[in-house]
């Protein structure tokens, strides 16, 4: 008797609380380009472990779904098998009685209307369409640069070499470690323990804590020119504020005024002294023909 062990309920339902948060914390964490049929399907389970099974749809039907939907990751799934899965979600949705059911089949039919390529390609090459990301800080970064490399590096105290790492995809490490957005915080694989790391951090602190990093050599010439417009100098003239230095001669206010044509077909009514809300034109950029506001 003394090694029996009588758990309270108490501790029972907290630990499944627990469980429930840790699989919070790795939906949140959960890299890019995962299969979802192989997603649908495990939601589904979960969906089925929480039904009480009262009812048929819910405690056969979901049970038929999730088996169905094995058979397609099995490779052995045919078309039959999808007409077979829509026509029983659209009956649980339409039969079960409280949402564990109808939303489960209804997120199945979802489902298969945005991603019909892949159940489509598990039928007939047996494997699914997506490109799956092993690592979500380096795809979620804009400028995909090697995130994991850069932390081992400043983790070993080699600042520099961090910083060289980040200016093979990032020219402006300095910049982006101020004011960047950290979408590669977004579905950190730290966030499956407690909570992201603090990369955009880590990236600050390798440059401050660098020496003089001279910059890459520059590439050979491509022969190649690049002319830049700034549109603000329409919105200015539109708004009757001065011209901007850059803009040319015929850019004036007085030139292009709230009864102006050109202006005419944008949504702002109060034109010049309320700016279009959305300044964004098309058309040849001359003085002959000024671009009109696309936001009508």
């Amino acid at each position: 008797m003394s090694r029996l062990r009588i758990t309270p309920w108490e501790n029972s339902q907290r630990t499944v609380d627990d469980l429930y948060a840790d699989m919070e914390r790795r939906i949140s964490a959960a890299p890019c380009g995962n299969c979802p049929v192989e997603l649908t399907s495990a939601f589904l389970k979960l969906c089925l472990a929480q039904s009480c099974g009262k009812c048929v749809p819910c405690r056969i039907g979901l049970d038929r779904l999730a088996a169905l939907l094995d058979q397609l990751l099995d490779g052995q799934g045919s078309q039959a098998d999808l007409d077979t899965i829509l026509r029983t979600a659209q009956s649980i949705v339409d039969s079960a009685d409280c949402a564990i059911g109808f939303e489960a089949a209804q997120m199945v039919l979802d489902g298969y209307v945005a991603f019909q390529d892949d159940y489509l390609a598990h039928v007939t090459q047996g494997s699914c369409t997506a490109n799956f990301k092993s690592v979500p800080c380096v795809e979620l970064c804009p400028a995909h640069v090697d995130v994991p490399g850069y932390i081992s590096l400043v983790g070993e105290e080699r600042y520099d070499d961090a910083i060289r790492l980040i200016r093979k995809d990032n020219p402006f490490p300095s910049v982006c470690g101020l004011v960047c957005e950290h979408p590669c915080e977004t579905h950190c694989r730290r966030t499956i323990v407690d909570s992201p790391l603090n990369i955009r951090g880590i990236k600050r602190f390798a440059v401050d804590h660098a020496g003089e990093v001279p910059a890459p050599p520059r590439a050979p010439s491509s022969g190649k020119t690049v002319a830049m417009f700034s549109l603000e100098m329409w919105a200015a003239a539109l708004r009757g504020s001065p011209r901007p230095i850059s803009s040319p001669s015929w850019a004036t206010p007085s030139r292009y005024s709230s009864a102006s044509p050109s202006w005419a077909a944008c949504s702002a009514t109060a034109f010049p002294a309320t700016a279009c809300p959305a300044p964004t034109w098309t058309g040849t950029l001359t003085p002959s023909s000024p671009p009109a506001c696309r936001c009508g």
